[in-house]
């Protein structure tokens, strides 16, 4: 059985969600047969962070604080991420086989003809080495726009999407993994029986 996450502030915890959202939470919890619930503060993730990012983390923006957290608690609690506006239709536990250690969401970009791995859904065993390598590869980005553009203050909407879940995971993919047989990626428009988001909101719910 998975543990359920909700990750926020301190003393927060559902008073930022509003009522459709706690309502596909439940839905969700229902579908998914889930029963473990553990409530998990920012500043208990910060304090699984390396030295390196501890550091940094001031100087981020809330969006890149985010995707920090999103790799570090799937690499250190493994299990499954997604966003509290995603909303179950079917159990998506059922396409999870002994095979696979990881399962993900990715769309087709048209434009630039590239697959695009999506952030806001993410099931991972423990101590993955994709997780791993997204966070080597978040270090080395953000060391290279700190060293020109000092802090967030100075990041356009280019830099955020460089350090974005979405660009990072989709890189590592396809350089390290893309003839993995045990990751299992789900085209987003082809299982929306299974799931759906109606848009995409920062604050998360990790299961």
């Amino acid at each position: 059985m998975n543990v359920i996450y909700y990750v926020g502030n301190p003393g927060i915890q559902h008073d930022t969600l509003n009522k459709q959202q706690l309502q596909n939470i439940e839905k969700n919890i229902d579908i998914l047969d889930e029963r473990i619930h553990v409530y998990l503060t920012k500043l208990t993730i910060f304090n699984m962070m390396d030295t390196f990012f501890k550091n940094i983390h001031h100087k981020l923006s809330d969006r890149c604080k985010g995707d920090l957290e999103l790799f570090t608690l799937l690499k250190h609690r493994g299990s499954l991420v997604m966003d509290c506006n995603i909303s179950f239709k079917k159990n998506i536990f059922e396409l999870i086989d002994k095979n696979t250690t990881i399962l993900l969401l990715y769309e087709d970009h048209i434009l630039k003809c590239k697959r695009k791995i999506l952030g806001c859904f993410c099931w991972s065993h423990v101590n993955h080495a994709f997780w791993n390598d997204c966070l080597v590869l978040l270090r080395k980005r953000i060391i290279k726009l700190l060293c020109t553009k000092n802090d967030k203050s100075n990041f356009d909407e280019l830099d955020e999407h460089w350090l974005s879940a979405n660009d990072i995971m989709t890189d590592i993919w396809s350089n390290n993994y893309r003839y993995d047989t045990s990751f299992k990626l789900l085209d987003y428009n082809v299982y929306k029986h299974y799931l759906e988001c109606t848009h995409y909101l920062d604050f998360k719910v990790w299961f």
